[in-house]
């Protein structure tokens, strides 16, 4: 990784920069090639309080308030807690007959 993603934990770097975004972000591919949005940076704010530690963008949640106007929010999950779940995926794969992703051809 790039000497900016220096604090990103060594156990992190089977992650593989495709693209720097900014000083704060990158894209980047994980073991399965899923493409992913790393947030590193001290602080990210969550209904107006800091929150610390590094992210990934999983997802984005769409609604529409009161005032029928429609938002879209970034949904962050903390970074060990995304490699930690695409580990467990991994090994469940490897314990299946039938590996996700695969299909079976009758």
């Amino acid at each position: 990784m790039y000497s900016k993603y220096s604090n990103v934990p060594k156990e992190y770097l089977s992650l593989k920069v495709l693209q720097t975004l900014d000083e704060n972000s990158a894209l980047c591919t994980d073991a399965n090639f899923n493409v992913v949005k790393v947030i590193i940076k001290d602080k990210l704010l969550y209904d107006g309080l800091p929150i610390y530690g590094t992210f990934v963008l999983v997802d984005t949640y769409r609604y529409i308030t009161v005032k029928n106007v429609a938002k879209t929010v970034p949904v962050y999950m903390p970074f060990e807690d995304y490699v930690e779940l695409m580990e467990s995926l991994n090994e469940d794969n490897k314990q299946s007959e039938n590996p996700v992703g695969m299909k079976m051809i009758l």
